[in-house]
């Protein structure tokens, strides 16, 4: 989870003046973090494209946002987190498979299945849309477990060793709205994304 290989680059980009823009399946106050130690302000993405953060004032002109909170203007595309839960708890009872998500874990469990810190495994759980499963079972049963999230209307994406279950929101849509805005802020301009799993597909074919 170390970025420093990427300083150089970050670097870089920050003297170019050129925006970096965070877009994974962690959640905002991981990402916050992040921004914070990397001296960013630029608006970023949280949970598969669940929510838009972007700080008052970074676009010099009014658009749609559904609630300003801490300093944000925020673009909401998922759905709530207990709503997913709630999704979650039935699925669990009626197919009878054993599966867990962070909000069944502790910091320390989280810990331990994802390899980070305790402190960051903490702001891992602090999920508004989307939850992210532990998997067990042979993959009859994992099937079994995906297939009924789609028949209840969500869906998945895998990032890494984690699969994360969501609303209608992705990436890909959330780096629409966002590369409109920053068109209308800078007129035309090229977008670049960087991934290396499968919820990043979304992200990466709507890019230049």
């Amino acid at each position: 989870y170390s970025y420093e290989e990427a300083l150089p680059a970050v670097t870089d980009l920050k003297q170019r003046d050129i925006p970096i823009v965070f877009c994974s399946s962690k959640t905002r106050a991981e990402q916050e973090v992040y921004c914070q130690e990397l001296g960013l302000s630029d608006p970023f993405i949280v949970e598969n494209g669940g929510a838009i953060f972007i700080r008052q004032g970074y676009f010099p002109f009014s658009f749609d946002f559904d609630k300003a909170e801490n300093g944000y203007q925020i673009i909401e595309l998922g759905i709530p987190y207990q709503e997913i839960r709630w999704v979650l708890k039935r699925i669990r009872s009626e197919i009878g498979l054993k599966f867990k998500g962070f909000g069944d874990m502790s910091a320390r469990e989280v810990a331990k299945y994802t390899g980070l810190t305790a402190d960051a495994a903490r702001l891992a759980k602090k999920r508004a849309y989307g939850e992210t499963l532990e998997l067990d079972g042979s993959p009859a049963e994992i099937e079994g477990v995906l297939r009924a999230v789609k028949e209840a209307g969500l869906n998945y994406s895998f990032g890494g060793q984690c699969c994360d279950i969501t609303g209608p929101n992705n990436k890909g849509r959330a780096v629409t709205i966002l590369t409109e805005l920053f068109c209308r802020k800078l007129g035309q301009v090229m977008t670049i994304a960087l991934g290396d799993s499968p919820n990043d597909l979304s992200m990466l074919s709507v890019v230049d």
